[in-house]
């Protein structure tokens, strides 16, 4: 029968551990603020890109909806809704050998502004590869599940006054 230890490489002389201890491998390059904004390689930062891009062109009829309800992050904006828009806006194009989870990744960014557009931005390229996780993406930053849980607690303990109306409550 065979020891565990035969077979293996055993450090076994305090040299030898100290050698080990000095091969950490060097720091990364250090980079200012202003480098994250700058070409990299010769490649401009582009922000979002889904794991498989498709191109195609992009008709008025679907850019001008696209446009009209773009979504910033404001607080007064309901994220639902402008998915709901969204969808809708899809629907005014259907190019040929793009399936729609495809389409509406290539869109999506042109109905975002302001804040909503940076955000996407910060999603590392070639991460995100259906509609459905970009979706969640963007619920779980414009609609997190505490402000689900405030709206539903204030559905569930609506209370209307002795003298209002219903219709003031």
């Amino acid at each position: 029968k065979q020891s565990d230890t035969e077979g293996s490489s055993l450090i076994t002389s305090d040299d030898e551990i100290r050698t080990m201890g000095d091969e950490n491998p060097p720091p990364p390059p250090v980079r200012t603020l202003g480098d994250y904004g700058q070409n990299n390689g010769g490649h401009a930062n582009l922000g979002f890109q889904p794991v498989n891009p498709v191109f195609f062109n992009i008709k008025n009829t679907v850019l001008n909806p696209l446009k009209e309800n773009q979504y910033s992050g404001a607080e007064s904006q309901c994220p639902n809704l402008h998915l709901e828009h969204f969808d809708e806006a899809c629907g005014y194009t259907d190019p040929p050998n793009v399936s729609e989870s495809d389409k509406k990744l290539r869109l999506f960014k042109l109905s975002l502004t302001g804040r909503a557009r940076d955000w996407i931005d910060t999603l590392p390229p070639n991460t995100i590869a259906t509609w459905d996780e970009l979706a969640i993406k963007f619920k779980e930053r414009y609609f997190p599940i505490h402000k689900f849980l405030e709206r539903r607690n204030e559905i569930t303990s609506f209370e209307q006054g002795e003298v209002e109306s219903l219709y003031d409550a």
